[in-house]
């Protein structure tokens, strides 16, 4: 059990990096630096993208 916590967290890791690039992406499109709450509003839909949030932990 505990290498599968272990791959979760890792794929936490690399889900949480992709999300930091697509955000950084998605300012350069809308041509503006989005707010911290906007940051954070952006981050809690895209995680919640990835399916029930208990494999997230």
């Amino acid at each position: 059990m505990t290498e599968y916590a272990e791959l979760l967290q890792a794929l936490r890791a690399t889900l949480n990096a992709q999300l930091e690039l697509d955000l950084q992406t998605f300012e350069k499109a809308a041509g503006r630096t989005f707010t911290e709450a906007e940051r954070k509003e952006i981050s809690v839909a895209q995680e919640r993208s990835y399916g029930p949030s208990s494999a997230w932990g």
